[in-house]
């Protein structure tokens, strides 16, 4: 039989999320872009892990003529790209087989606009398919 400790303070479980500024900022521009926008992402509490929708997509963006798949990150860009080109590369092809859907790597950097001033600039990568080739650019 175990000993537990009542007045012990709880044990406080860390979500793994994007940061909230790159999520709320993610939203309202493609909102404005007029895409309708939807989280797909999922955690686990008992496994203490997030789930991205097929591996890659944190929100699904849906508009007249295209559905992209969102990948948002803070200022870890390179290893979002390194995720989507080798580690989940098979799913991201067949998420693009459709020509209508799209995968869009967002990330948000901080810079500094006069002396205390701060503003957060989206740095944008789309991924299409060339053939059967996985190609992406910084727009």
């Amino acid at each position: 039989m175990e000993l537990v400790d009542l007045d012990a303070p709880a044990k406080v479980v860390k979500k793994h999320r994007a940061h909230p500024v790159a999520v709320s900022k993610t939203l309202q521009w493609l909102r404005g872009a007029g895409y309708a926008c939807g989280c797909v992402e999922r955690y686990d509490v008992y496994a203490n892990k997030k789930h991205d929708l097929f591996g890659f997509i944190d929100y699904i963006a849906i508009c007249d003529t295209e559905t992209l798949g969102v990948q948002i990150c803070g200022a870890d860009f390179s290893s979002h790209i390194k995720k989507l080109t080798l580690e989940r590369c098979d799913s991201v092809i067949r998420w693009l087989r459709c020509p209508t859907r799209t995968v869009v790597l967002i990330g948000w950097r901080k810079l500094k606009v006069g002396k205390k001033a701060v503003e957060y600039k989206p740095r944008v990568m789309d991924f299409w398919l060339e053939g059967d080739e996985l190609r992406w650019e910084e727009r």
